[in-house]
């Protein structure tokens, strides 16, 4: 059945399955992406790491290949039949973590997340265009706060029962069990999930002359400084955010004395329900503020974003243990406050047609830079303090990282300052990128 226009049709035509299906893939991308932070500390043991060598393998080996194959990945979400496409990056990424399982080395390792991050580098940029041809403009900040509630769930799940296999039964056992389901959920996906008509909410004239490429994300990005500024905030919250939870286990693993699995329960509470709370209201407030103009949407991240970072640093350094659980939790609850607005803004500026080439673009830029530079940074840090006598060197270099979090804010207010001029520009024809 043709997609009509108005919210009643659109509600037959199948847009709360794709989110409910989609949100439950991106569970699982984001199980399969993080089981390898609860299973640090073990699999540190086995194969004698350093805390840069945790780095590497936490964040920066996924974060190169998620940047190498984002942006092409990211352009052919813009030419493809992105059902499609999802459900082969969803298998591909399940095989692969399932293989994670059954190396014996510290090198193989590192090469089957590399393969992990090459499929995974899909997922977002695929799920974020048929959801933007689901949802008017006007309910993208709730649909995508709601999808992103499956990062919170996921990370909740992943070391919750990732802690628990992993103390009774073993690290490479957790890996097996969570790339198992995937390759089902593929199926599911073929079979449930329709693909949308492309731009149905948006003027039809609108970035229809404009190609998917590399040198047109520069064009636009010179265009709109709002884009550019809000890449900015998402980079540095993201190296804020992936350094401290990288080590966080390690953190209450070491110096609070926390077995693997109580640490499990610990995060899941932390990164789960903090985020289950976080994301969903960002989401709604940018819907509620944005209808009074687009820029009170990254001006209150900014503000959720810049409260975030006291409490942050807080759980750090205090040393009684829940008391460092109760403010990361809150922490948690103001962070993931910024997912939803930001991917919503981004949509609202990119045209149409290449909102899967300006979502890989963000999310390459999050990933290769923030989520490849925190981690890395963080373990490099703590080794740095720890060679110079710092005891319990990596709480003083998650409280180095979390600065990048202040920074992030600071970006946000300035975003703010540009947003209203740059959606005129991309509601107006032709206005949007130089020809």
């Amino acid at each position: 059945m043709e997609v009509q226009q108005n919210d009643k049709d659109h509600k037959v035509s199948g847009r709360w399955t794709a989110l409910i299906i989609l949100t439950i893939v991106y569970t699982v991308y984001n199980i399969d992406r993080n089981l390898v932070v609860i299973l640090a500390e073990p699999i540190k043991a086995e194969f004698g790491l350093s805390d840069s060598q945790l780095g590497l393998l936490t964040g920066t080996s996924f974060a190169i290949a998620f940047g190498l194959a984002g942006i092409p990945i990211g352009l052919l979400v813009d030419r493809v039949n992105r059902v499609r496409l999802i459900s082969a990056l969803l298998a591909i990424w399940s095989i692969v973590t399932f293989l994670c399982g059954f190396v014996r080395t510290f090198t193989l390792l590192i090469l089957t997340r590399i393969g992990v991050g090459v499929a995974e580098s899909g997922a977002a940029p695929t799920c974020l265009s048929i959801l933007s041809d689901f949802f008017p403009k006007h309910r993208r900040g709730t649909a995508f706060g709601l999808f992103y509630l499956s990062t919170p769930i996921g990370l909740g799940i992943g070391f919750a029962i990732g802690g628990v296999i992993a103390k009774h039964i073993g690290w490479r056992e957790v890996f097996m069990l969570a790339g198992a389901p995937g390759v089902i959920l593929a199926l599911l996906v073929m079979f449930f999930v329709r693909e949308p008509k492309r731009g149905q909410f948006d003027e039809e004239e609108k970035g229809d002359h404009l190609v998917s490429s590399f040198s047109t994300i520069i064009r636009i990005l010179k265009a709109k400084p709002t884009l550019i500024l809000l890449t900015a905030a998402a980079v540095l919250v993201i190296a804020g955010q992936a350094g401290m939870s990288a080590f966080l286990p390690s953190l209450f693993v070491r110096h609070h004395a926390l077995p693997i699995d109580q640490t499990g329960y610990a995060i899941a509470v932390i990164m789960g329900v903090g985020g289950a709370i976080g994301m969903p209201f960002g989401g709604a407030m940018s819907d509620y503020v944005t209808k009074r103009s687009a820029r009170f949407s990254p001006l209150a991240t900014g503000y959720f974003v810049l409260a975030a970072a006291p409490f942050a640093m807080i759980g750090c350094l205090v040393p009684v243990l829940w008391v460092s659980i109760t403010t990361f939790f809150i922490y948690s609850v103001l962070i993931h406050c910024y997912l939803g607005p930001t991917l919503a803004s981004y949509m609202t500026l990119a045209p149409p047609r290449l909102r899967g080439a300006m979502s890989a673009f963000l999310l390459v830029a999050m990933n290769l830079v923030g989520f490849g530079v925190g981690p890395q940074l963080t373990g490099v840090l703590s080794d740095i303090y720890n060679a110079n006598g710092v005891e319990e060197s990596i709480r003083y270099a998650m409280l180095t990282i979390s600065l990048c979090i202040v920074a992030s804010g600071i970006c946000y207010l300035l975003a703010a300052r540009t947003m209203d001029r740059d959606v005129e520009g991309t509601d107006a024809e032709d206005t949007a990128v130089p020809a």
